[in-house]
């Protein structure tokens, strides 16, 4: 009789003992090693470089199987599938409850991105004008209407 093994990487982006609301500027992953569905180690590693081509590379050094994260974009979830790491982003949990649903399995399936269309990303002239103008007021300053031809839509 032949016993098969199971090992799996897991990374999770840390900040304290939540997951990080961002993949791309973690400055933390807790590395957790299963076997047979069992936690074996788990190890904090630390990354403080500006980007996130460098948690890619540090999780490809990690021969990680599995990142379970909140915020990431399609950009570094593309990467990571194409050297076989399985994505599951949106996650917002404790350390120690994601990894707890992880392993009984009610994180199996990957959570879906929305991709923004252009049309998602258009804003009217007037919309961006009424929010300039909200924030500036929210921050003690006074709009006065400008009556010049060519001025500038903000001028300070």
């Amino acid at each position: 009789m032949v016993a098969i093994v199971l090992f799996m990487n897991v990374a999770i982006p840390k900040l304290n003992d939540s997951i990080a609301s961002c993949f791309d500027v973690a400055k933390q992953f807790e590395i957790v090693v299963i076997k047979n569905g069992k936690i074996i180690s788990s190890k904090s590693v630390n990354c403080h470089e500006g980007e996130g081509f460098q948690r890619v590379r540090l999780l490809r050094l990690h021969e990680i199987h599995t990142l379970i994260c909140s915020g990431i974009k399609r950009f570094y979830i593309d990467q990571l599938s194409s050297i076989g790491v399985t994505v599951i982003p949106n996650i917002n949990d404790s350390i120690k409850n994601a990894i707890h649903r992880f392993l009984s399995g009610e994180l199996t399936k990957i959570s879906t991105i929305k991709e923004q269309t252009k049309s998602d990303q258009i804003v009217s002239h007037d919309e961006l004008i009424n929010w300039t103008e909200k924030l500036f007021k929210d921050f003690g300053y006074s709009i006065l209407p400008c009556t010049e031809k060519d001025s500038s839509l903000v001028d300070l």
